[in-house]
């Protein structure tokens, strides 16, 4: 048995995927296995994916009908032997040295670990840790740049016994932000983290579904699992960090014309009781200096907005609805300049 289980979930990646396999077969330490998950894809993925397992023992190749990247990485799980998981996205690639990196450090419930992205226009950023034994979730909250990397699993390795026990599997009704909530959702059964400064990953930013927003329906799951996951953390402030995550979630809602601030407003102040509020002001009153939560001036606006006091909805409604009118206006004055 590997002590490793990389689990790449496959759709139509041909022109990538190549350079991801590449990268695996070339690696300084072979204690692994690849499991690639075909997710019903039309192109020349499936004869990429064949001919690299007959040449390579431990890669091993699973078909399935098109049912979205969370049932292909569950796909994954359920066929993985490895002690640890991993998860690399088909049109990324990881460093040489990234299977002996992992398990070297994998002395704890989940390891944090450096990315490069890449953008289309050719520039490159450092995403990277401290290095840290047992560090705590809020602390890696705290330290992260403004690209929320905590996120996402493929920065990351896990244990498979914990996904097992726990049954912490990816929403398969979702086709984005699945990701984010299995991660948020593993987290939350955590007793050691581990982070390293070594850069292990490449991320290609803007190609396939990531760079899709979600439509209405798929907010409403998004949003509300972030309140359900919010409140399965022992630490309060992660719990009200991610419960603020879920109120700038909603107001990417109404930002990506999936909805008025009306909807916005009503969704979150359902999903908080009213201690919370008191809780959430506290914690933005002690953290407010730090733009990964607050992001900016408008989504701070609109967070005191929905944590403001019952009496006075009628005016914030109205400002709401005054916030929302303007972008209508500013939206058809740009539509009648580019007629």
């Amino acid at each position: 048995m590997e002590t490793l289980s990389v689990i790449i979930p496959i759709y139509n990646s041909e022109q990538y995927l190549e350079i991801c396999l590449n990268s695996l077969v070339s690696q300084t330490c072979k204690d692994f296995e690849v499991i690639l998950v075909d997710d019903g894809s039309t192109d020349n993925s499936a004869v990429i994916c064949k001919q690299v397992c007959s040449a390579n023992n431990n890669f091993k190749y699973f078909y399935q009908e098109n049912s979205g990247p969370g049932s292909a990485r569950n796909n994954g799980i359920r066929n993985a032997s490895g002690k640890f998981i991993s998860f690399i996205d088909a049109d990324d690639y990881v460093e040489p040295n990234y299977i002996e990196t992992i398990i070297n450090n994998m002395n704890c419930d989940v390891l944090f670990f450096g990315s490069t992205h890449h953008y289309k226009n050719g520039k490159k950023t450092s995403h990277t840790y401290s290095k840290h034994n047992d560090i705590s979730f809020f602390n890696i909250l705290m330290e992260q740049d403004t690209y929320w990397d905590f996120v996402y699993p493929w920065n990351k390795c896990f244990k498979r016994d914990l996904i097992v026990e726990n049954q912490l599997f990816f929403i398969e009704d979702l086709w984005r932000a699945e990701d984010e909530l299995f991660t948020l959702a593993y987290m939350s059964h955590v007793d050691c983290i581990n982070t390293i400064s070594d850069i292990l990953y490449n991320y290609q930013i803007g190609i396939g579904v990531s760079s899709i927003y979600p439509n209405l329906e798929e907010f409403k799951i998004i949003n509300s699992t972030i309140f359900y996951i919010s409140n399965k953390y022992k630490d309060k402030n992660v719990s009200a960090y991610l419960k603020i995550r879920g109120i700038n979630y909603w107001f990417n809602a109404y930002l990506y014309g999936r909805c008025n601030l009306y909807h916005s407003y009503f969704n979150i102040r359902k999903n908080l009781k009213k201690k919370e509020k008191k809780i959430l002001k506290h914690f933005l009153k002690s953290y407010s200096y730090n733009k990964k939560i607050t992001i900016n001036k408008r989504t701070a606006r609109f967070t005191k907005i929905v944590l403001s006091d019952d009496n006075l909805m009628i005016t914030n409604l109205k400002l709401a609805w005054l916030t929302f009118y303007e972008w209508q206006k500013n939206m058809t004055k740009k539509r009648q300049h580019k007629i």
